[in-house]
C-alpha cells in the first residue's frame, strides 16, 4: 500500500507532495502555535536535555539577552530516561514506560523564562513538528 503523510495545515498545492513540498512547509510551519506564545511577553521552559549549561545547544538560550535562569526543577510526572552514547551530541529521551529495568523517576532539569520568539529557533534546531511518511502493510 502506498505511504500515507499526515500533516495538519493549509491544502497543498502540488498533486503528489515530494520532498520538495515536505521541506517547504516544514520550514514555514513548524512552530505552528507561535501565535498563542507570542501573545504573552515570556514563556517558562523546562530543559533537561541538550539546552542545559555545558552541553551542544545552550547558547541557543544565552544568545537571547531576554533568556533567563530561574530554578532548578523536577518533572511532574516519573519518566524513564534513555541515551544513546553519541559523545557530546548524546542527550536524554524520556520514555513514559520502564526501559531496560530503568526505574520510572522525576527527571531533573531547569526552568528558563524565554523570549516566545525563541520557541522558532528551538523547533527549528530540535526538528520539532517535521512532516513524515509512514507505510502501512
Amino acid at each position: 500500500m502506498a505511504g500515507l503523510l499526515k500533516y495538519f495545515g493549509p491544502k497543498p498545492e502540488y498533486e503528489n507532495p515530494g520532498i520538495t513540498w515536505r521541506k517547504e512547509i516544514n520550514a514555514k510551519y513548524r512552530t505552528t502555535d507561535i501565535y498563542k506564545l507570542e501573545q504573552y511577553a515570556a514563556q517558562h521552559l523546562f530543559i533537561h536535555d541538550r539546552l542545559l549549561p555545558s552541553h551542544a545547544d545552550h547558547k541557543l538560550l544565552t544568545s537571547h539577552p531576554e533568556s533567563k535562569y530561574r530554578a532548578t526543577a523536577f518533572s511532574v510526572d516519573h519518566y524513564s530516561l534513555w541515551k544513546r552514547d553519541q559523545g557530546i551530541d548524546s542527550f536524554p529521551i524520556p520514555l513514559t514506560a520502564s526501559f531496560t529495568g530503568v526505574p520510572l523517576a522525576r527527571i531533573k532539569g531547569q526552568i528558563w523564562r524565554i523570549n516566545p520568539s525563541l520557541f522558532i529557533e528551538l523547533d527549528k534546531t530540535k526538528e520539532n513538528q517535521l512532516l513524515s511518511e509512514s507505510v502501512v502493510d
